[in-house]
Order: structure tokens, then sequence, then C-alpha cells
């Protein structure tokens, strides 16, 4: 990509490039910046592992779906907080539920799907955000990134 940078381990389908592509060719004929992508399409187990993370430092990452929130919730709690409960275990009890939703036609992120992309918070929020308003996608400033869904 011209005018985006991606992390290393940071997953992306050719569609996902392609909306990624499109964002950050405006966003630097805005800024002359490139974008950097620090999070793109995950699998199950990536996503029961940020979501782990997320919970365990408590930050501020808001889901749409609240019922199936609440399922990863619960599974999250109930290993968390056992004494002697490895994090691995609890990851893993984490895939099942998220596996279960996608079974049932259900994701608790777009980033399952590879509809999502976050980009690193050195991007200028005002521009990124206008951008991502202006083509109908959705922007959301999280603590540690930028997170846009793709129309």
């Amino acid at each position: 990509m011209k005018n985006a940078t991606v992390k290393d381990d940071v997953v992306l389908n050719e569609a996902l490039i392609r909306k990624i592509e499109g964002l950050a060719d405006e966003y630097a004929l805005r800024t002359g910046k490139k974008l950097l992508v620090t999070d793109g399409h995950r699998t199950p187990l990536m996503q029961a592992t940020a979501m782990y993370n997320n919970l365990k430092y408590a930050r501020d990452v808001k889901y749409g779906k609240a019922d199936l929130y609440m399922e990863i919730y619960d599974c999250w709690c109930n290993g968390f907080y056992q004494s002697n409960y490895p994090a691995e275990k609890t990851i893993a009890d984490m895939v099942r539920v998220i596996d279960m939703q996608i079974l049932a036609g259900k994701f608790i992120s777009q980033h399952l799907v590879g509809n999502a992309a976050d980009f690193s918070r050195t991007a200028n929020i005002h521009h990124l955000e206008s951008i991502c308003r202006e083509e109908g996608h959705f922007f959301m400033a999280e603590v540690h990134c930028f997170h846009v869904t793709f129309a």
C-alpha cells in the first residue's frame, strides 16, 4: 500500500486491503502522511486474546452487541477470577464462545469478517474521523487506537 504502513503481525484480506487503500489515499491527500495499520482481520483466537487483554487492563472498548459481549465477558470472568486458572484456558474458553456465536451467524466484531481495521493514534483524529464520516464508515477513538468499521 502506497499510503499506509502495516505492522508485521497484522492480517489483511484483499477486500480489506482495498478499503484501507481508499481511506489511506484520501488521508494522504489531506495530510501528506501515511496511516499505520495496527490491526485488521482476526481469527476467533485473535479476537479472544484482544478481548481478554482489554478486559484484564480495564480498557474502555465498546461493543455494539451487548448480548454477545456479555456471553464473552461472563466466560472471561469465570476464568479470570478463579485462582490458578491460566490465561490460556480462559482465552480458549472465550474462543469456544466466539466460535458458537459465529456458527449462529453473529459476530462480536467486524474484525472477524475482515471488515474492520485499527489505526495508530499517531493519525490526525480530525481528518481520519472526517473521512470516515464522509465515506459512511464507523469511526471510534479507542484508548490504544482508532477503530474503523468499513461501510
